[in-house]
């Protein structure tokens, strides 16, 4: 007598192969959509957002509410405005003739910022058309500023060992141009900065973990509109002859 044959019949070959393939287009879909995740997400601080040159010229409007000081009453004349990664730099003078220099980011609801006002350099010059000089020299304080940043210090606990390698400040920089200045490049302890020109003045800032570094000039390349360049050196509030 035969016996019943109840073996389940092996899948198709044609078969297995669709059925691999469904998997490997699942696994390659799944890979670009963490990668895509991970590459349109924002840097959680603003060393990691940092860019050589700014992105935008920024709107000043929201930022500027967190950069002037509640108790102030002198009128604020704004010459530049920078966006880098997720930080907005402020440039402006007051009525008295001081410096506002302010680094804000927007966290939240809400904004962060720091704001160095420099005092009138009365005895300065008048910048000629080829000249530099320099109103602002100091270091803002943003690390951490994101709620990512918060969240993954957390998760990474205590006894995870601090990474060095990050800045835990920013050097900003200010000061008016001449007519004939059309491009300021400065030489930072972060790599080469674009600095940014508007109203007669420039601003720039770059990460940095060095706070010595104030005391020592910034080299810049100044570039004119009849397309010469020369190599200057940005003194703390000194000013650059032509």
């Amino acid at each position: 007598m035969v016996g019943d044959d109840t073996t389940e019949p092996a899948t198709p070959p044609s078969r297995r192969w669709t059925l691999l393939l469904v998997l490997a287009a699942a696994v390659v879909v799944a890979v670009l959509v963490a990668i895509w995740v991970v590459a349109t997400r924002p840097p959680a601080t603003v060393a990691a957002s940092w860019t050589e040159t700014a992105d935008d010229p920024g709107d000043a409007s929201d930022a500027l509410c967190s950069c002037q000081q509640p108790d102030s009453t002198a009128a604020l004349d704004i010459h530049v405005t920078e966006q880098r990664g997720i930080a907005s730099l402020i440039v402006g003078t007051k009525g008295d003739g001081s410096t506002l220099t302010c680094l804000a980011v927007e966290v939240d609801d809400g904004w962060n910022s720091i704001s160095m006002v420099s005092d009138v350099a009365e005895e300065a010059p008048a910048v000629p058309d080829d000249g530099v000089l320099t109103r602002a020299n100091g270091l803002a304080g943003m690390e951490p500023v994101a709620e990512d940043a918060a969240i993954e210090a957390e998760t990474a606990g205590s006894d995870a060992p601090a990474d060095s390698s990050e800045p835990s400040s920013q050097h900003v920089v200010a000061g008016e141009v001449g007519e004939a200045v059309v491009g300021l490049r400065l030489q930072t302890s972060a790599g080469p900065v674009e600095a940014t020109l508007g109203d007669g003045w420039f601003g720039a800032w770059w990460p940095t973990a060095n706070g010595p570094e104030l005391n020592e000039p910034v080299t810049a390349q100044v570039t004119l509109e009849d397309g010469t360049t020369r190599t200057v050196e940005l003194a703390p509030d000194e000013y650059v002859p032509s």
